[in-house]
Formats: structure tokens, C-alpha cells, sequence
């Protein structure tokens, strides 16, 4: 499908709502699906508000962040997924695919909110480099189909938690994800709505009783089996919550070893 030609934003009406015509540069606002939206006038730090019901085409961001309010920014591609941050009990979606390379930056996304959800309704492929989930504190989720783990996936970030839903693709890929957790973050990898399997390597990293895996679906609240299917290395203790299951398919590497990758 062919993309609809670019709404510019401005903000200049003041009230932060894409619906409201006088925030756009031509004076009208996007309601087509397929719109291309440009927000590369945004420099500094800037709330939005989604509150049109329709799905975006590309999505250019500028060098500040905008933190998205509302259940209705939803796009096919994002040109930077750095610069967004989800508001608490908000939504942004990925309409599509999303890859990560680190050697454009660190982070999926900078940050999302307790209760809020930043969504890859396609794959999400980690490539270039050590990638952090989000850069700022916030305890929402990242729902993906799968990921495809080319370069090493931290399960989080120090100074954050951070929640995972994996959809049934799971996780592939040629490299391994670290599951950290210690006295200032946990880690929470869910099932969304299914089973899954992560078929890399899982280094485990715990130097407090912090979950690392939960069993439970965040999507359906039912109990779901999440596969182990290449092992893991015990840096620390796997610990698992939740109503399901975790399956281990191979033995894991002696305490402090790193041979099962």
C-alpha cells in the first residue's frame, strides 16, 4: 500500500492532543490510516496524546523524547524507538517488525510506565551489541511476538524494572539473553497468551531473590510452559514464579560458568 503523504507536527495548540487540528502544521489533522507523521520538530522532552484510532504508516521522530498518552498510537515502523517513552496505562504499537542495532543506540524503547505497554506486533530482532530494554525507570511491559537475539539481550537495566511478554515465536537468534536481577531492578520474562520457547542460551545473574521467569500470562492471566531449549549458565538462581511451568532441556552450567555459550 502506497504511504499517505506527511502530517508535520507543531504542538503549537498547546494541548497536546493529535486530534486537534491547530497542533499540525498544515491545520489538519491526521485521520487517515497509512498517514506518514513527523515529529522532528520535538527537541526536547514532550507529551502527546493518541487519541486517533487509526493505524499510522512511518512515524519520524525528532531528538527528544515524547512520552505517548492514551490507548491509540499505533504505527507500521518508527524511525526511533529510543525516543519513546509510554506513559502509565498507555499503549504504543508497532504495527509490524522492529530491529534494534546498538550501533545506534542502547535501548528498545526509553521507558515505559507501570501499567503502560509498548507492543511489537511482529519480530523483534536484536543486532550490533549488549541491548538494554529501556534506559529510564519504569515498571510497564514490552509485549513482542518474538525476538531474534543476534546480539546479547539484557533482560533489563540496572537501575530498572522490567516486564517481558513473549509471544509464540519465543526467542531465537545466535547469541544469548542475560536475566539479571539484584537489589535495584527485576526481571519478569511472561508468556503473553501462549507456551514459548527460548531456544538461546539463558545466563542467569542473581544476586537476590528477584524472579527472573513467571509462568503466568500477562495477556490472559492463565497458567502457560515456557521451554528452556539451549540451557542456561548459573551466575545465580534461577528463581520462576507464576501458575505454569518452566521445561529445561539441557543441564545447566556449573555456578559461575559461562559454557553454555
Amino acid at each position: 500500500d502506497m504511504e499517505l503523504a506527511g502530517f508535520v507536527w507543531t504542538g503549537l495548540a498547546g494541548d497536546g492532543k493529535m486530534s486537534t487540528a491547530g497542533n499540525w502544521l498544515n491545520g489538519v489533522a491526521p485521520t487517515a490510516a497509512g498517514t506518514a507523521i513527523d515529529f522532528s520538530s520535538v527537541i526536547s522532552a514532550t507529551n502527546v496524546i493518541g487519541d486517533i484510532d487509526v493505524t499510522f504508516g512511518t512515524v519520524t521522530m525528532g531528538s527528544g523524547v515524547i512520552t505517548f498518552t492514551g490507548d491509540k498510537m499505533r504505527a507500521a515502523s518508527f524511525s526511533n524507538t529510543r525516543k519513546i517513552a509510554v506513559d502509565a496505562d498507555s499503549t504504543v504499537l508497532v504495527a509490524g517488525d522492529l530491529t534494534v542495532d546498538y550501533a545506534e543506540g542502547d535501548g528498545v524503547v526509553s521507558k515505559v510506565d507501570a501499567g503502560g505497554t509498548f507492543v511489537v506486533d511482529g519480530i523483534l530482532t536484536i543486532t550490533g551489541g549488549s541491548v538494554h530494554p529501556v534506559l529510564e525507570v519504569g515498571d510497564g511491559f514490552i509485549v513482542v511476538g518474538g525476538i531474534v537475539v543476534d546480539s546479547t539481550l539484557y533482560s533489563t537495566k540496572d537501575v530498572t524494572t522490567q516486564k517481558w511478554a513473549i509471544g509464540p515465536s519465543g526467542i531465537t537468534g545466535q547469541n544469548y539473553i542475560w536475566c539479571l536481577a539484584n537489589s535495584a531492578n527485576d526481571c519478569w520474562i511472561h508468556p503473553y497468551t501462549n507456551d514459548f520457547t527460548i531456544a538461546v542460551s539463558t545466563v542467569v545473574r542473581s544476586s537476590i531473590d528477584h524472579h527472573e521467569l513467571n509462568t503466568t500470562g500477562s495477556g490472559d492471566s492463565l497458567p502457560h510452559t515456557i521451554t528452556l531449549d539451549s540451557g542456561f549458565a548459573d551466575n545465580g538462581k534461577l528463581y520462576i514464579a507464576g501458575t505454569g511451568k518452566v521445561v529445561v532441556n539441557s543441564v545447566p552450567a556449573a555456578a559461575g560458568g559461562k559454557s553454555a555459550y
